[in-house]
């Protein structure tokens, strides 16, 4: 019998790197959360501790993550660690930082239904942005999934859902 772990270590952690948020979606409040960042320096710290301890992956999220200047830092230094690294955002500032997410292993962006549920759910105009952005990370050659929050809104929706992925070329998260 062949033992695969001697340790117990926690092989991929889902961090929140900040409550900050560009939107203020329906079912969510993160944005209205006060708390304090971690800069950069200390950020690295616990990526060594994490790696030091055998993590082989981490998962940002937020908040939005990509609010953050030194996402793309952080990313690097993931990857110098050997740690395998995933970002989910809003999909809303992927153009504008595009450059932030060339090092990273997967990009979840979310996705809640078609023009009408997207813009309701998450923010008027988000459906579009959504759509530029896997566009647009595709064309670099980005690894990305649709993630997708049901609530009673867009559960009649998961067909168009499904669809919309398989028109982009992506694989879904619900």
């Amino acid at each position: 019998k062949k033992v695969v772990f001697s340790r117990k270590t926690a092989l991929l952690i889902n961090w929140a790197l900040t409550n900050r948020c560009n939107f203020h979606c329906q079912y969510c409040d993160i944005w209205k959360s006060e708390s304090h960042e971690l800069d950069t320096r200390q950020v690295f710290f616990i990526i060594n501790e994490l790696s030091r301890c055998g993590n082989i992956g981490i998962a940002f999220s937020g908040g939005e993550p990509l609010l953050r200047e030194d996402l793309g830092e952080i990313i690097d230094y993931c990857k110098s660690r050997g740690i395998y690294t995933k970002v989910t955002t809003n999909g809303s500032l992927v153009i504008k930082c595009i450059e932030k997410l060339k090092n990273v292993d997967l990009v979840r962006i979310s996705l809640d239904g078609p023009r009408q549920i997207q813009d309701i759910h998450r923010q008027k105009e988000s459906y579009h942005s959504v759509i530029e952005a896997v566009k647009a990370l595709k064309n670099k050659n980005s690894n990305v999934l649709i993630n997708c929050v049901i609530t009673k809104l867009n559960v009649n929706y998961i067909p168009d859902i499904l669809l919309q992925a398989q028109q982009l070329g992506t694989r879904i998260y619900f």
